[in-house]
Formats: structure tokens, C-alpha cells, sequence
């Protein structure tokens, strides 16, 4: 109940019209709260409609809300060592997976090819107006030690190939290649039936609106 209350507040209180096709949100008002929100991550016909945080490491916001308190659900968060700007070519947000279908339940479906297709956009929205939209390449449920957790890329080959490899390990059909100018947004939570396992989405950038 604490964590549906906690939702409701965010969406009432920082989204002008949640229903409308491209969000508005108050990003002053939700600074004035924590300085640490980089974005907003909204993915249409999902539950997953929150804001992503930058935490000093990948456990300020593990078990902690924006305002600080204690959850058990945590908060949206990028890796530590990214630095937000979503710029990097693969940036990674992790989340919860909550038995109430809050955070990043939703990863689960992705693994239905009709859900996937019908859930292939995702969109970023920053405090200076950008809009990066994303769509959905791969899902993915590899171990905690999967290539897809390492960062840094002196050569865009290195990149290339990492990415590609990633999507080759796809539980689902996309049809995506990367190129060396594309930027991955991927989405990592717990599988819950094996400690070991993890769901992940893959997107690419699209474009910036």
C-alpha cells in the first residue's frame, strides 16, 4: 500500500497529464526535492513511469526513495560508475522487481513477443527539456556476471561488438543491429526465481526530441 501511495503521489504531484502522449513534467519542483534526479523514465502502456536518480554508488538509492527515506522498493538509479548524462554509448538504470508489479516488474512481460512489440517505445525525459526516445532491441536473463554489466569503450569496434553481442544473446526477435553512433539504454532487474538471474531490456536511441 505504501509503495501504490508512493507512486500515485509522484504521478499527481510531477506529471501535468499522465495519459497525454508526450509527458510534462515538473522537474523544478521535483529538484527542489533531491538534486540527484537526472530524468524521467517513461514507458507507455507499462507501469514504469518514475524518476531516475545518480546516487554516489549503487547503494544510496538501492532501499532509499528520493525524498531519502528508507524503501523497500528503492528508486530508479544509474550504475556508478555512469555519469547520468545518458550520453555514454551503453547506459544502464537499474530497479526492483516488486511483487505488486511496481519499479520494474513490468521487465517480466517483455519476454512475449506480442508485449514486446506492443511496448517498444521508451522515452527519457531531462530537466533541460530534451527527450530521448528509445526502442526496445532485445531482452534479455542473464547471471550477475554477464558482459552486459561492463562499461568503457576506447574503440567504437569495442562497442560495436560488445553491443551486438548483447542483442545476439535475445530471447526475442527485434531484427536491430548496433553501429558505432548508437547509445544503449538498458533496463536490469531481478528475476526473483534465481538470485543468479537477471531481466533485462535493451534499447536504442532513436532520436532526440
Amino acid at each position: 500500500k505504501a509503495q501504490d501511495n508512493y507512486e500515485a503521489q509522484m504521478i499527481e504531484n510531477f506529471v501535468d497529464d499522465p495519459e497525454a502522449d508526450r509527458l510534462s513534467i515538473d522537474f523544478p519542483s521535483l529538484l527542489e526535492r533531491n538534486q540527484d534526479i537526472v530524468a524521467w523514465l517513461d514507458i507507455p502502456g507499462t507501469r514504469i513511469s518514475y524518476p531516475v536518480l545518480k546516487g554516489e554508488n549503487n547503494e544510496t538509492y538501492l532501499r532509499t526513495d528520493l525524498d531519502h527515506h528508507y524503501s523497500t522498493a528503492g528508486s530508479l538509479f544509474v550504475d556508478e560508475s555512469l555519469s547520468g548524462s545518458f550520453t555514454e554509448p551503453s547506459n544502464l538504470i537499474y530497479g526492483h522487481h516488486m511483487h505488486n508489479g511496481s519499479m520494474f516488474a513490468d521487465l517480466k512481460n517483455y519476454q512475449k513477443q506480442d508485449y514486446f512489440e506492443q511496448h517498444r517505445d521508451l522515452y527519457l525525459y531531462f530537466p533541460d527539456g530534451r527527450v530521448n526516445h528509445y526502442t526496445a532491441a532485445a531482452w534479455l536473463n542473464p547471471t550477475i556476471d554477464s558482459n552486459i554489466y561492463t562499461f568503457g569503450y576506447a574503440a567504437d569496434d569495442v562497442f560495436t561488438t560488445y553491443a551486438n553481442d548483447i542483442l545476439s544473446q535475445s530471447q526475442i526477435s527485434a531484427n536491430k543491429t548496433v553501429s558505432a553512433e548508437d547509445h544503449l539504454l538498458i533496463l536490469s532487474t531481478c528475476e526473483r526465481t534465481a538470485n543468479e538471474k537477471r531481466i533485462v531490456l535493451v534499447a536504442i536511441l532513436e532520436n532526440i526530441e
